[in-house]
């Protein structure tokens, strides 16, 4: 559940009233100046949003212009406001431990990429003219009308700009596949390489970071983001060609481990996403485990299953219970994952797979090999252990039936003193001087 947030706002209302002063085409000066006023007033009640400290460094800026201030001034007010706005926009989103570019990150959010070029000149460069200056305010202002006060009051996101989502990571994963296969062919060329997969972790991190971007407007959180980014990350590598190779041939683990026949050209990659990301292990495992439990698409065969299991074996060895990959929540989650209906065409991988990492608990395996085993395929022959349980049983049952039995002749005395011609305790028999006969069903039988 997403928590409660603190806003300088008592109401909608206000929040509305003071959109309409900032963007109010009627005496626009005295609007402005109170939303101006407004805004100084929220600052020091409570932090404001970034867009909305932004529109008050605008807006003084815009003051300060009609007021007719020196244009140096001016410049130096307008410059300042949109150099902040444009890093409050951008730096929270930089994450990974590799710098991306603001201009990609501006590109997600929709941000004009002429805002980022005048926020590089005004920075580095000599101040941009007024009229730019100028310019470049109201777009800013615009901007945060449309992605910032029409999604709040409206309570949806709909309104602002869909993030563009992060490209296929396919052919960075082929390049890195194939640079990963030279180097562990021959140990010679790794310091040369070592350059190559360097820009490709590199970009393999602003990757992620796009994805967490893109995940943003959905989730209720960095944390959450960043799942979702890892997440998308374990599909694009279990798709054919990734940890799973094309060739059914070499899918198959090549050791009694259960280790996939490919590890030693994906280990640098994975191990270099966990080490940046503690959280990558637990979500490759749970992904895999989805992965294993898809019994509807063609191309997930057993020989593919085997190598998503051989990954699963590596995995808990290499990060263990420390980082979340423990092997009992391991095989919990694929046993979970997978229908009942088809739990029998796993069976024996899934049986080769508990073997292999409950190795030190007997008793948890001897658990999960029974919830494998179908029904019916349990021995069901009378062994003498159980005649002699039944015999206890039997004997214990037969020394409370005295005692019940009297019980039950005592509460039948009380009541026959009471009555008189009582009937006898138990079965009796309705022949002879029975004033019963046959009838239909619903009809009494007894003849007055």
């Amino acid at each position: 559940m997403k928590l409660p947030r603190r806003v300088p706002w008592a109401s909608k209302a206000e929040l509305e009233q003071l959109c309409t002063w900032i963007y109010s085409d009627e005496s626009p000066h005295d609007a402005k100046r109170r939303a101006l006023h407004r805004l100084a007033a929220w600052r020091v009640a409570t932090p404001l949003p970034h867009a909305l400290d932004s529109v008050l460094s605008l807006l003084a800026a815009e003051l300060g212009d009609e007021a007719g201030a020196s244009a140096m001034l001016v410049r130096q007010s307008y410059a300042s406001a949109i150099v902040r706005f444009v890093n409050g926009m951008v730096d929270p989103l930089q994450f990974g431990a590799y710098a991306r570019s603001i201009a990609g990150i501006a590109a997600q959010i929709g941000l004009p990429a002429w805002l980022v070029e005048l926020r590089h000149a005004a920075t580095h460069e000599d101040l941009p003219s007024l009229d730019i200056l100028r310019e470049a305010s109201h777009e800013a202002l615009t901007w945060i009308l449309h992605n910032y006060f029409m999604p709040v009051l409206s309570m949806a996101e709909s309104t602002a700009r869909p993030p563009v989502q992060p490209p296929s990571l396919a052919p960075l994963l082929k390049e890195y596949k194939t640079l990963a296969k030279q180097a562990t062919r021959d140990a010679s060329l790794r310091s040369s390489l070592q350059p190559d997969l360097t820009r490709i972790f590199r970009q393999l991190e602003r990757w992620i970071g796009e994805a967490k971007v893109s995940s943003l407007s959905v989730s209720s959180g960095t944390d959450d983001a960043e799942a979702n980014a890892l997440e998308l990350l374990s599909y694009e590598l279990l798709d054919k060609g990734g940890l799973v190779p094309i060739a059914k041939k070499k899918r198959l683990p090549t050791s009694d481990r259960l280790f996939p026949p490919n590890a030693e050209v994906w280990r640098p990659l994975l191990v270099q996403v966990q080490e940046q990301h503690a959280s990558f292990g637990p979500v490759l495992l749970a992904t895999i485990a989805t992965r294993v439990g898809i019994f509807e698409d063609a191309d997930q065969d057993d020989t593919s299953r085997t190598c998503l299991l051989s990954w699963v074996v590596w995995i808990v060895d290499t990060w263990g219970e420390s980082a979340g990959c423990g092997s009992h929540d391991a095989v919990s989650q694929l046993l979970l994952s997978i229908p009942p209906t088809q739990l029998s065409k796993s069976a024996p991988l899934l049986v080769q797979l508990v073997e292999t990492l409950l190795t030190d608990d007997d008793s948890l395996k001897a658990r999960f090999l029974a919830l494998l085993q179908p029904p019916g395929a349990t021995d069901n022959v009378w062994q003498d252990a159980d005649v002699s349980i039944m015999k206890q049983r039997l004997a214990v049952i037969q020394e409370s039936a005295p005692d019940i039995h009297r019980a039950k002749a005592a509460a039948v005395v009380d009541s026959a003193a009471m009555a008189v011609d009582a009937p006898a305790v138990g079965w009796r028999s309705l022949a002879g001087n029975s004033s019963w006969q046959p009838c239909p069903i619903g009809v009494s039988g007894i003849v007055s």
